[in-house]
């Protein structure tokens, strides 16, 4: 299998074979072994120990984007890229853009403004090439959104033409009765809404459109001075699988993060090799400085929205409750019972520690694909 994947596999313990899809064995009832305990029990489980994770349903096994399957061991784990190291100087890494950008000349092109560093780099690239794009983003007024907002009006001019999508039209957790139907309980249910108008958005003007997935671990990471001492997980960590998978499709629209380059990779991380762990990611601040706003060359600062997910999960509770009650007449289970109900309602989430909060995303998700089952009608 490809070390760049953005869907899930499924392999057949019954017929040992691999699926792209159960949704026609979902139809037929398989959704009655879905293991409930275990999916809460794997949610706790880090992103790079996939081996323990647990079974959640009997005839299959569940291989996310970014996990390979051992068939004869039954063990998954990681599916790691490791990184070459060479020569690499600032010339040469922008030769190396400048040839990846090439190969969509006959493509129209958009890219995420988000007002994040990462993202505004392959802008800042783009423009310094001279190569014609567009800008689609979310922007908010909020507080927490200062900064981002102040370099997305920034670069905004540097597009063919921006479109600034206003964000608190699309809150998080909206429209959760109405998600699509996945084959397993999916965890992107936040912003959703968000993402699906910026899709949309980016239909009417590209082919092509760039994210900055990735940047956080080129940019972040320690980077040993040692032969074949760092791995990525690119499908994982640079490729965002709902997105990819579900939403630009949709559109005509392939979503491409210029990160997931291999050789891109492999320059970013020759140039930062022997470099320690960089939270702030200064050095990419300091080395891009030419194509970035001085508002993210000169300055750091931490970024934080989890108020707007709380925010939006308070206005989704009336959906919720109505989700938990529909999921526990499925599966009779104690977490979407009447007690739990009667907690959440009592629970202020501005008050929730944020491993609290993501349990209840966790019930949620499942909430969610439970509906959809029975909306779509497969629960008879």
């Amino acid at each position: 299998m490809s070390d760049i994947r953005s869907k899930y596999l499924f392999y057949n313990n019954l017929k040992f074979n691999w699926q792209e899809t159960i949704f026609h064995e979902l139809k037929n009832g398989l959704w009655k072994q879905y293991n409930i305990n275990n999916h809460i029990r794997n949610s706790l489980t880090p992103a790079n120990q996939p081996h323990k994770i647990l079974p959640i349903l009997n005839d299959y096994i569940v291989v996310p984007p970014g996990v390979i399957l051992d068939e004869e061991k039954k063990v998954l784990k990681e599916d790691l890229y490791t990184a070459s190291f060479g020569e690499m100087d600032k010339v040469k890494l922008l030769n190396l853009f400048q040839s990846y950008f090439s190969q969509f000349a006959n493509k129209k092109i958009a890219v995420h403004l988000s007002g994040g560093l990462d993202s505004s780099i392959i802008i800042g690239l783009l423009n310094h090439f001279g190569i014609p794009f567009y800008l689609v983003g979310l922007e908010s007024n909020r507080f927490e959104f200062r900064t981002e907002q102040a370099v997305q009006h920034k670069l905004a001019p540097m597009g063919k033409k921006t479109i600034l999508l206003e964000m608190d039209k699309y809150p998080s957790f909206s429209n959760l009765s109405n998600r699509q139907l996945s084959a397993i309980p999916d965890d992107n249910i936040k912003q959703v809404e968000g993402s699906k108008a910026v899709a949309r958005a980016c239909s009417d003007l590209a082919d092509v459109v760039f994210t900055g997935q990735g940047g956080d671990t080129l940019f972040v990471d320690l980077i040993p001075n040692l032969p074949n001492s760092w791995k990525c997980n690119i499908s994982n960590e640079f490729i965002p699988y709902f997105e990819v998978e579900h939403l630009y499709p949709n559109e005509g629209i392939e979503l491409i993060s210029p990160f997931a380059e291999k050789s891109i990779i492999n320059a970013i991380c020759s140039l930062r090799i022997g470099l320690g762990y960089d939270p702030l990611k200064k050095w990419a601040r300091s080395f891009f400085k030419e194509f970035l706003p001085r508002e993210l060359s000169d300055y750091t600062y931490s970024a934080d929205f989890f108020g707007t997910s709380l925010s939006g999960l308070e206005m989704a509770k009336e959906e919720i409750i109505t989700l938990f009650e529909t999921a526990y007449s499925i599966t009779n289970h104690t977490i979407f019972s009447k007690n739990e109900i009667n907690t959440f309602l009592k629970q202020d989430v501005f008050d929730f520690e944020y491993q609290d909060y993501i349990s209840y995303c966790n019930r949620i998700s499942l909430a969610v694909w439970y509906n959809s089952l029975y909306r779509e009608g497969y629960v008879k």
